[in-house]
């Protein structure tokens, strides 16, 4: 019955200390995953390189310096977004004609934007503008080059 005598500070500490034990454990099993996961098995065989995941990259901190975006993208984009503010509050509003659709997947597809396509081609369509031969070979052959590659971004 010795067991029972503690007091209510006490087993609070065991609790805690049980829980940091626990968090403990946690920590050094993923560390030793990770560690587990960048060596590799062989140190006489070259491995080639291979693109990490974005977990792994999440956990590393990396950042993709293409990703960023410069002066000149920003520059553009905003000039769009202008143009579309203009287009929405204008009295009456004014719909996005085929001219404006065409430049603004150019746009895109020239700073490589999978999603941006993916959405403009949605709101593309649902606009009820028929897409002429060029904007849809454009915007398939884009779409297939960029598969592979959108789970990894």
């Amino acid at each position: 019955m010795a067991h029972l005598a503690l007091t209510r500070s006490t087993w609070k500490a065991l609790a805690s200390s049980r829980l940091l034990v626990k968090h403990l454990r946690y920590a050094s099993f993923a560390a030793s995953q990770f560690r587990r996961a960048r060596l590799s098995t062989s140190t006489n065989t070259v491995n080639p390189p291979q693109q990490k995941s974005w977990l792994l990259r999440w956990l590393s901190d990396e950042t993709d310096e293409t990703k960023v975006m410069d002066s000149t993208e920003r520059q553009e984009r905003e000039d769009l977004l202008e143009r579309v503010r203009s287009m929405y509050f204008a009295t009456p509003p004014l719909k996005p004609d085929l001219a404006f659709f065409k430049e603004a997947f150019q746009l895109l597809i020239k700073y490589c934007d999978r999603s941006g396509v993916e959405t403009l081609w949605r709101l593309f369509t649902e606009s009820g503008i028929d897409p002429d031969d060029e904007i849809q070979n454009m915007v398939d052959s884009f779409l297939a080059d960029t598969e592979k590659s959108k789970w990894f971004d």
